[in-house]
């Protein structure tokens, strides 16, 4: 992840369709040992294998998305619902069925004991505290977004619709809140959500925390 904090718009972030073509991911964020992306699944199918990782998804659009490993050593099944983050085994061969058409997934992978992983929509002010975090990421959906520094300097950021906000370690306590609090326009008519359909879950914010 970068030593600066960055905003970018999701549409500039590029798209690197799978290898086996049921969708594509868009990274938002990379740092030593873990990384934060956005994953359209267009249609059912595997889930690649990473070894030695943990992950997590939360469905931000869409109906969601269901997973069954039937390996021997990793026989489970987790179902991925709208605005609900859910942690599984990296390791693990998951075959993806997707629950009544394409869906948005907010993915984050990190090295296996290494981070606590951490994933929410978000509906009211939050905080979030000094050095938690190694790396935190800020989505605005189709409405703005305001993130600001809460110790005084007033440093903020105003995030327009679809917008990623990236913070690769925090210096000062923060506070998120949603599109109600924001003096910024909302999505125009030219701006297209990720997946049509199901009402989306936005804002997004998530995060790595060093377990050491």
């Amino acid at each position: 992840m970068r030593d600066a904090v960055d905003v970018a718009a999701l549409a500039d972030i590029p798209a690197e369709p799978w290898r086996n073509g049921g969708g594509i991911t868009r990274t938002l964020a990379v740092g030593d040992g873990w990384r934060a992306s956005l994953a359209e699944i267009g249609r059912d199918g595997p889930y690649s294998r990473f070894a030695g990782t943990l992950r997590l998804s939360l469905i931000v659009a869409g109906a969601g998305v269901r997973l069954r490993a039937t390996a021997a050593e990793h026989a489970t099944a987790h179902e991925l619902l709208p605005g609900q983050a859910v942690q599984y085994d990296g390791d693990a061969a998951w075959q993806a069925s997707l629950i009544d058409g394409p869906a948005l997934a907010l993915n984050l992978i990190a090295r296996a004991g290494a981070y606590r992983l951490h994933a929410q929509t978000l509906d009211a002010e939050r905080g979030v505290p000094i050095g938690a975090h190694a790396g935190l990421v800020v989505l605005s959906g189709p409405q703005p977004c305001a993130v600001w520094e809460a110790d005084g300097s007033r440093r903020q950021w105003q995030l327009a619709p679809f917008t990623v906000l990236r913070i690769p370690r925090l210096t000062a306590s923060i506070q998120l809140c949603g599109a109600a609090a924001v003096a910024a326009p909302a999505a125009d008519a030219g701006t297209r959500a990720p997946i049509q359909g199901a009402p989306p879950h936005w804002p997004i914010v998530a995060s790595a925390e060093p377990l050491t």
